[in-house]
């Protein structure tokens, strides 16, 4: 049975993981700069249409948002976290999930601000926050709780950034 649902763990991660990093790609070419550079100061520096620059941020809140865990892009912690070996489960909820939000901080304009999405970014953040408490506290096994404890604490961090970029 064990082995069924690491299977799945397994698979839904890398279904989720797929779709997160090619919003990624597909975020950085319409952000790269002139000449196709993708230096971080390139992309800053570049010039974009209202429309471009909204279908890179949401491309890039789907792509960082399933590495971070937001929901609904979160499906694959509660089913990973168990299925991992309790050291490699620790990385999962302490390193992992985190270049999700260092993805965020690096490629949302908080120096220009965009108000509209960083009240969506409150509003997921907040969604996921209380999501992952109200769901975690209903769970028996350790490992199904610290997944779901994850999934709270990228809610904070997703309200904070939010709040930066409004």
């Amino acid at each position: 049975m064990r082995a069924a649902e690491n299977r799945r763990a397994g698979f839904v991660y890398l279904i989720m993981a797929g779709i997160g990093t090619l919003a990624l790609l597909l975020a950085f070419g319409l952000l790269s700069g002139p000449d196709g550079n993708y230096t971080f100061e390139a992309i800053r520096a570049g010039t974009r249409t209202p429309v471009t620059a909204a279908i890179a941020l949401v491309l890039v809140l789907i792509g960082a948002g399933s590495k971070a865990g937001l929901v609904p892009l979160h499906a694959w912690l509660p089913l990973a976290h168990p299925a991992a070996p309790t050291p490699a489960s620790a990385v999962l909820s302490g390193a992992v999930v985190k270049a999700g939000v260092i993805g965020l901080i690096r490629f949302l304009p908080f120096e220009t601000g965009a108000p509209f999405w960083g009240a969506v970014l409150i509003g997921a953040g907040v969604i996921t926050a209380y999501y992952g408490v109200l769901v975690g506290i209903t769970q028996k096994r350790a490992k199904t709780v610290l997944a779901y404890s994850t999934v709270s604490q990228m809610g904070l961090l997703a309200v904070l950034l939010g709040v930066g970029l409004a």
